[in-house]
């Protein structure tokens, strides 16, 4: 079973390329793996060259689609808000991360009214959060780890 993603970076003048990720987009697959692999701007640009089905910690284990599809190339956006616009209605895009002024951030998908849906088309309405550090979502949802530990020690000092 697939978690999509998409997988974005924000660059000086604002705009926003970002990619789809087919598999593992949870907090723990492709947020973890950005934070460990790719905190740096100019890898996570180069990361970002066209649609993947799963992210690897290196560009090189990185599995990309090569179909050669006009949808398989990065989407550029005028800014953030037209990002997240694009994507309103998309239930199926579950995890979005952007990384931005060197820290990676992701909107979550919540359901909203699912206790009373009969139609899934129809009935189910979902929106994205707005964008949280995936750090701090991962302390939430895990726990520290060891991995957030040494996030937070590189950053803050904070178990120095």
């Amino acid at each position: 079973m697939s978690t999509r993603s998409i997988i974005a970076i924000e660059k000086e003048d604002k705009k926003v390329v970002s990619v789809y990720c087919h598999f593992d987009g949870y907090l723990k697959g492709v947020g973890q793996t950005l934070i460990d692999n790719y905190s740096d701007y100019a890898k996570t640009e180069k990361l970002l060259k066209g649609s993947m089905s799963s992210l690897g910690k290196t560009i090189q284990e990185t599995k990309y689609y090569e179909g050669g599809n006009k949808e398989d190339l990065p989407s550029v956006y005028n800014n953030e808000f037209c990002l997240m616009y694009d994507l309103k209605s998309d239930c199926y895009i579950e995890f979005i991360y952007l990384f931005r002024n060197n820290k990676w951030y992701c909107s979550k998908t919540e359901t909203i009214n699912s206790e009373n849906y009969k139609n899934i088309y129809e009935d189910y309405v979902t929106i994205h959060t707005k964008f949280k550090l995936v750090e701090d979502l991962l302390i939430c949802q895990e726990g520290l780890t060891e991995t957030t530990a040494r996030i937070l020690n590189r950053e803050g000092g904070l178990f120095k």
